[in-house]
């Protein structure tokens, strides 16, 4: 799955309560449903495929007035848009009150990235890669039409149109990483790196493998279906690496894993942090499940001062009578 990100944003900007718009995963682009629309059949209605976008009630641009008014310095002006945004006619005040302090084309840049940090979650959310390529973008067209009706709810027509006048480049967003939760909606989007991580695993026990997208599918559903909390990291709207805690006496972390091209970026210690807060919002202590020719895993574990051996776990292993052999007296471990 693949969208361009702004036309998610463009979605944003000009939401409408009489129509809802989905994205379609297999058709790869935006659809509409319109309100009592006739020619709409119920299979398309109930098409649990679609995904929908942000709402009226998701953007909350009213909250983004109240944000804004946050970063306001002049104290005069930020009193004068916070009375601005009370009663109906809000926009209309709170517009008048940003021409008459020279604070209109902050306020656009402000609203555009709010919008923009949205269509990105949503994406990530979603387990969307996006495109943020704004090559060949064009001025949108615009009506005159109804620029008197007052939308004290949301953003009216006459504010879609300054903006797009307004604004000549899109907002710049920082690169970050962000850890999303993983459900059955979008888990599609770590089971190749799950069936990679056994593979990997593998390897280091010596072991060939081919990938089994098949096995990896039904591992992490039956991890979901076990109530499991499953994270991924996302980077630059692509899904970088994933893990598995699973709610025992302690929260285990049963699986950790970054693809190769993201490695050594801070995702595995963005993610091991996650486990560490799920852990304690669960009322949990968090400990994790050490393979032992897992040298690289062990080394991160220590980095981040995991020094105490709580346990070792013996298995019978009358399958490969050749299995090698492995140490841990190379690393000094308080017990």
């Amino acid at each position: 799955m693949k969208i361009n990100l702004q036309n998610v944003i463009d979605e944003i900007d000009s939401v409408d309560d009489t129509v809802h718009a989905f994205y379609s995963p297999q058709q790869e682009t935006i659809v509409y449903i319109f309100n009592n629309d006739p020619g709409m059949s119920t299979a398309d209605r109930d098409d649990k495929t679609l995904i929908p976008l942000p709402d009226r009630r998701e953007i909350n641009d009213y909250h983004n007035m109240e944000l804004f008014i946050g970063t306001v310095q002049d104290r005069t002006a930020a009193e004068w848009l916070a009375n601005a945004i009370h009663g109906r006619g809000a926009f209309r005040m709170f517009r008048a009150a940003l021409e008459r302090f020279g604070l209109t084309e902050s306020w656009y840049d402000f609203l555009d990235r709010q919008h923009r940090i949205l269509a990105i979650e949503w994406c990530e959310d979603n387990g969307i890669e996006y495109e943020a390529s704004y090559a060949g973008e064009e001025e949108d067209e615009y009506s005159d039409d109804d620029d008197d009706e007052d939308n004290s709810y949301g953003f009216h027509e006459d504010y879609t149109r300054e903006r797009f006048v307004t604004r000549k480049n899109p907002a710049e967003m920082p690169k970050e990483i962000r850890i999303v939760p993983v459900t059955s909606h979008n888990s599609a989007n770590i089971v190749y790196m799950h069936a990679d991580c056994r593979k990997e695993l593998a390897a280091l026990k010596h072991i060939r493998m081919e990938q089994d997208i098949e096995k990896a599918q039904q591992e992490i559903d039956a991890a979901l279906h076990e109530q499991a909390f499953i994270f991924a990291a996302v980077k630059d709207g692509k899904y970088a690496g994933y893990m598995i805690l699973k709610p025992q006496d302690d929260m285990v972390l049963s699986d950790l894993y970054v693809r190769p091209e993201y490695r050594r970026r801070g995702i595995a210690s963005a993610l091991f942090e996650k486990a560490a807060e799920t852990a304690q919002a669960e009322g949990r202590d968090l400990s994790v499940i050490m393979r032992p020719y897992y040298d690289k895993m062990l080394q991160f574990l220590q980095k981040h001062g995991w020094n105490y051996l709580s346990e070792i776990r013996l298995v019978r292993n009358d399958a490969d009578e050749n299995a090698p052999a492995v140490s841990l007296i190379h690393s000094r471990l308080n017990y």
